[in-house]
């Protein structure tokens, strides 16, 4: 079992940069988006090209995946139970990046590209609509927020760097 050593995005954005100058990558820009909980990365690849992602750090999988959708889940076994998610709000800026880079405690990163999570979920229905309550602090009352995000089945992710373990060995 593999150590968690990352807490929050924070960490995972200073480890991500510093992960990626190890592989000889260059920092253009790194800016924070989503009320800090995310970040978009401008980087020229080991290859000289420039490249733009936006990373998100994620605590775990979307374990309940099948749960929620069962149908999919049915007609698609091969593609797994747990899935990945991302609010739709979120969706629309990664899809200006060229990839969407998911970061996990354990120093994992996984990608997929912004177009193919999106013409996936729209095309498999895989569009939730969360209905979350929220503590409003400055307001000092309760308030209803209808969350939607797009989910995708991990086994679509691929590793960052190759020499990363496949997420289904990990998984399984």
């Amino acid at each position: 079992m593999l150590k968690n050593k990352l807490k929050n995005q924070a960490q995972a954005t200073v480890w991500f940069a510093r992960t990626l100058k190890s592989y000889d990558y260059a920092i253009l820009k790194e800016h924070p988006c989503n009320k800090t909980r995310d970040s978009i990365f401008e980087v020229i690849t080991p290859n000289s090209k420039k490249e733009t992602y936006y990373v998100k750090f994620k605590r775990k999988f979307f374990n309940s995946f099948s749960k929620v959708f069962p149908k999919f889940y049915m007609e698609h076994p091969e593609l797994g139970a747990v899935g990945e998610s991302i609010n739709v709000d979120c969706l629309k800026q990664a899809l200006l990046c060229d990839k969407l880079i998911f970061i996990y405690p354990d120093e994992r990163i996984y990608f997929i590209y912004p177009a193919l999570l999106h013409e996936f979920a729209t095309i498999h229905g895989l569009i939730r609509i969360q209905n979350k309550t929220h503590y409003i602090k400055e307001f000092g009352h309760k308030k209803e927020k209808f969350e939607v995000t797009a989910c995708i089945p991990i086994k679509l992710l691929q590793p960052f760097f190759s020499k990363q373990l496949i997420l289904s060995e990990v998984i399984s």
